[in-house]
């Protein structure tokens, strides 16, 4: 799964649109006039490469570019036919066939278009194991773990790498195996601090004594050569298992487990469970195809040099993407210099498509956005491109007043002389989530601190202007399937002392509160509630990067950042919380959680295999004993998501609210006041836009 961070950029691209009139999927008025249009947004864009994406303006310039098997209408929600025209389930919900659309891949030449062949199903498979690629260190890494079969390839695979590493290192550090010298208390804490190794997270997930014990290893001590050894017997045991079983998936993945090419216009995909959802999944940048001739041909350049770019959405990139690794500012981002995308009018839908012409561009600062907006040059702002501070002025400088939608999913808007404001209920939730590992393994821990969550003030300091929905749910109101809760756990801050009872860190350790830019305000007054139960409370402010090497590390105690779904089902938010899954990151454990999780994937198994305690629990064993599948799904759902709730792992804060910008004129773009349900999996996007 994808989890977004939600961070403010202090940069903005500006994308120049050069657009002749079409239909809008937003449809415009029937009387809009013809001839040339123009269409300025301001967002931000870190790579065009499909498994490298990193956020919602990421996910926005990549689908139009590349097309996955379905598409997300932006207002209704409803999936939609994309690079396949079809697709079928088997009987038992597991097995997904798409028929691909006879498509090509194009490529701009001098000044039209060049086919560069068919859109294959072949290029699906290559590009979904691109994600499993340990040198490309994609962050979609566990995007296909519902998937049958595939979660050797973004688990065991990268375990035993990395064990292998760990036990060459260990030997070398004790002198050899035949030496076994003792490791100095001060070369333990390097062994195990060392982020690149990542000790403490990789044996952190082993049941092992010996890796439990020298993961905590105390620091004034030193470790004698011969434990040394009996560690690495361990290690190299649990390092074989991961081989053995990411070998066997290599073997299969991709081929005949899965998913797999039937033939060039037939591909197959496989769920480890039942999946309605497979459709919204699908339709996610990460699982775009992407042309395997080129790719592994070009390699690094495939998605930075204009020659090598080959598209099959509704625009083809067109001009130098900067090389990752170039030009990183010092947030740890990386942004394309300039980027040109040309309309594809040979895509299915290219009548629809408004834009011909879209150019990206890194722009000075936020007050250059504010002068170009002001001075009538863009059209179109996403506030994640600008400061609060520059947002805030462009709000007070116009004219009219709000409008408001009270339901959860629909929009606030400005209606302003000189442009339309908006705040768009997201698809995301904030949460404050637990890490669940000592000292704060015990329930009771974790629910003294979860009580002294106040979301009213800790929203106050939100990034944003727009006013967030506070929730006690974790589960988004907007998600398809959502469930009614048979019980709403509320803590008590008035015990939250007599729960936590004394100073649970050991003198002159603290709690670490992980949080990204966006969030400092946010977590820094968490922390100061936290000290007042007598320990300490640090926030580390981290941009993207290193915050997924602390968290992989298990230098965390709470994470607090918006929580993404990958899909569109309840799954999507309970699933990487069960035991052991990396993508939850997660130390809890909890056997009737993960029985009910399991349940919910396969509710005919379920019924068929019941398991006991989950039985027991009254709505379930009602929804046995009425034989309703569809009901029993829901009481399994439910009955998980109040057990994470009430065991205080996840503590949902607000619904974010995303803001911006956009100017009186643009037609064609799904903000603003809208109709219809959106999707939980929202990226606004653009192809449809064009300006008056």
């Amino acid at each position: 799964m994808s989890r977004s961070s939600g961070r403010r950029a202090l940069r903005a691209l500006l994308c120049v649109v050069a657009a002749s009139l079409a239909a809008p999927a937003v449809a415009p008025a029937a009387d809009a006039p013809a001839g040339p249009k123009k269409f300025v947004f301001a967002g931000a864009c870190h790579s065009i490469d499909p498994a490298l994406v990193s956020g919602p303006d990421d996910e926005r310039v990549v689908l139009a570019c590349f097309e996955g098997l379905t598409t997300i209408d932006p207002v209704t929600g409803e999936v939609k036919p994309g690079a396949a025209t079809s697709w079928t389930t088997s009987p038992d919900g597991k097995t997904w066939t798409f028929t691909l659309r006879d498509a090509k891949w194009q490529k701009k030449f001098g000044e039209g278009f060049e086919d560069k062949g068919s859109v294959k199903a072949s290029d699906f498979v290559f590009a979904w194991l691109r994600l499993f690629d340990p040198a490309l260190a994609s962050p979609h890494v566990h995007l296909l773990d519902v998937l049958d079969g595939v979660k050797p390839l973004s688990t065991d695979k990268p375990r035993a790498d990395a064990l292998d590493r760990i036990v060459t290192d260990l030997i070398a550090a004790i002198g050899g195996e035949d030496k076994k010298k003792t490791m100095s208390p001060d070369e333990v804490q390097t062994f195990l601090l060392d982020r690149d190794r990542n000790v403490r997270g990789w044996l952190g997930e082993l049941d092992a004594k010996e890796a439990r014990e020298f993961v905590k290893w105390p620091a004034n001590q030193p470790y004698q050569g011969p434990r040394a050894m009996a560690l690495v017997k361990v290690l190299r045991a649990a390092h074989d298992a991961a081989k053995a079983a990411s070998d066997d998936a290599e073997s299969h993945v991709g081929v005949d487990r899965g998913f797999w090419a039937q033939d060039d216009k037939t591909f197959v995909v496989r769920t480890k469970g039942v999946s309605p959802w497979l459709p919204t999944l699908v339709a996610r940048a990460p699982l775009a195809p992407v042309n395997q001739r080129v790719v592994e041909s070009k390699r690094d350049w495939a998605f930075t040099k204009a020659e090598n770019q080959i598209c099959n959405g509704r625009f083809v990139a067109a001009s130098d993407f900067r090389p990752r690794g170039e030009g990183a500012d010092s947030s740890g981002d990386r942004f394309a210099i300039k980027v040109t995308l040309l309309k594809n009018a040979k895509h299915h839908d290219a009548a629809r498509t408004a834009a011909d012409r879209i150019t990206i561009l890194v722009d000075n600062g936020a007050d250059e956005v504010l002068r170009q907006y002001a001075g009538g040059e863009v059209d179109w702002i996403l506030t994640a491109g600008i400061t609060l501070d520059v947002e805030r002025q462009i709000r007070a400088s116009t004219a009219a007043g709000w409008k408001a939608d009270p339901k959860v999913g629909a929009q606030r808007y400005f209606q302003g002389t000189a442009a339309d404001a908006y705040d768009f209920v997201s698809g995301r939730v904030k949460v404050l989530r637990f890490r669940g590992a000592a000292p704060l393994d015990k329930k009771d821990a974790r629910v003294a601190v979860a009580s002294l969550v106040a979301r009213a003030e800790l929203a106050k300091r939100a990034p944003g202007v727009g006013t967030p929905t506070l929730v006690t749910r974790f589960v988004h109101p907007r998600t398809t399937g959502s469930i009614e809760l048979p019980r709403t756990p509320s803590f008590d801050a008035g015990k939250a002392k007599a729960l936590y009872g004394k100073r649970r860190f050991p003198e002159g350790d603290w709690a670490r509160i992980l949080c990204d830019p966006a969030d400092d305000q946010v977590a820094d007054a968490f922390g100061k509630a936290w000290k007042t139960l007598g320990d300490d409370a640090a926030t580390t402010v981290l941009n993207r990067v290193d915050l997924q090497v602390s968290i992989d590390a298990g230098l965390w105690d709470v994470y607090i950042h918006d929580w993404a779904p990958d899909y569109d089902d309840p799954l999507a938010f309970l699933d990487p919380f069960t035991t052991k899954n990396p993508a939850g990151d997660c130390a809890w454990s909890h056997p009737l959680y993960d029985a009910l999780v399991a349940g919910a994937r396969d509710v005919a198994a379920f019924k068929a295999s019941p398991d006991a305690a989950a039985a027991a629990v009254p709505a379930i064993k009602d929804a046995l004993g009425r034989g309703d599948l569809e009901g029993l799904r829901r009481a399994l759902l439910a009955e998980a998501e109040a057990i994470l709730l009430e065991e205080a792992i996840v503590v949902p804060l607000w619904i974010p609210v995303d803001s911006g910008f956009v100017a009186k004129g643009v037609r064609g773009l799904p903000v603003g006041p809208t109709t219809g349900k959106r999707s939980v999996l929202d990226v606004v996007q653009f192809p449809f836009a064009v300006k008056e």
